[in-house]
């Protein structure tokens, strides 16, 4: 079971270029995806999320800044 040494190098060649143009193929496809999304949700509203870590015995002062600096807004 000997496998020529061209065999081989035109199956690698052939495996290289299907993982190519695979690659290819999803950065296309994830391009022309984002377009449309960017195109649909230009004047709809939109909510963001954030979280915070407070220490223990810190809860005080972290209400007080979250109110000075996010009520506002």
């Amino acid at each position: 079971m000997h496998v020529s040494s061209s065999k081989t190098q035109r199956l690698l060649a052939k495996a290289a270029l299907g993982l190519v143009m695979l690659l290819w193929a999803s950065t296309m496809g994830a391009g022309a995806r984002q377009n449309a999304t960017a195109a649909e949700g230009k004047d709809q509203p939109f909510a963001i999320e954030y979280y915070y870590k407070a220490k223990w015995g810190h809860a005080e002062e972290f209400l007080a800044l979250f109110k000075k600096n996010h009520y506002p807004v």
